[in-house]
């Protein structure tokens, strides 16, 4: 990562034995598309060795607010976007995986067009997510909450349930382990 430089970064890790560790450097500066000047380093030796991982914005051209984090698991590595194409308006999402260490894919597929939605958190076996799903409502400004889940990686998702009206867009689950009532999912309902 000799010569990387940035306003931010985030990180990710798989809790392997030869663990994967991930770091994204963000830029906030001037751009045509949400994320376009991050750049994502991966390690699978505990940060010995790094090697740069190519990847292009996929988000619309246009000004406005983002934020972007990633998500590792054995086999994938996720780019989670939230951005607004104008100072004021609304914000939206998109959830990319790394499947193959060549290729970027969708993951948020069936989750909808031109919704938001939290940066997923990876579930028991590492093909487990889950996100909350923002609807707006374009004739009475209110939203409405519900819990999503995939078990296949993101190729897939299921609505599990609507939540409180008071339930942000933070969602937590304990690393490594399936939701379950020994493990719930817990979601922030105020800050």
């Amino acid at each position: 990562m000799r010569g990387a430089t940035g306003t931010g970064c985030s990180f990710a890790s798989t809790e392997a034995q030869s663990a994967l560790v991930a770091v994204m450097i963000t830029n906030n500066v001037e751009k045509q598309r949400a994320c376009d000047q991050d750049m994502l380093f991966i390690s699978s030796n505990n940060g010995d060795n790094w090697q740069r991982v190519p990847h292009a914005s996929i988000a619309p051209t246009g000004k406005g607010a983002d934020f972007c984090q990633i998500a590792a698991t054995e086999e994938h590595l996720y780019w989670w976007y939230a951005y607004s194409l104008s100072e004021h308006g609304p914000q939206v999402s998109i959830l990319e995986r790394f499947a193959d260490h060549r290729t970027w894919t969708h993951a948020d597929s069936g989750l909808g067009q031109g919704v938001f939605f939290s940066r997923p958190q990876v579930t028991g076996d590492g093909k487990g997510l889950a996100t909350i799903v923002t609807h707006l409502s374009s004739t009475s400004g209110s939203s409405r909450s519900i819990l999503w889940v995939s078990h296949n990686a993101g190729n897939s998702w299921q609505a599990q349930a609507s939540l409180p009206e008071q339930v942000g867009t933070f969602l937590l689950t304990a690393p490594g382990q399936e939701p379950s009532q020994a493990t719930p999912l817990y979601a922030l309902a105020h800050e």
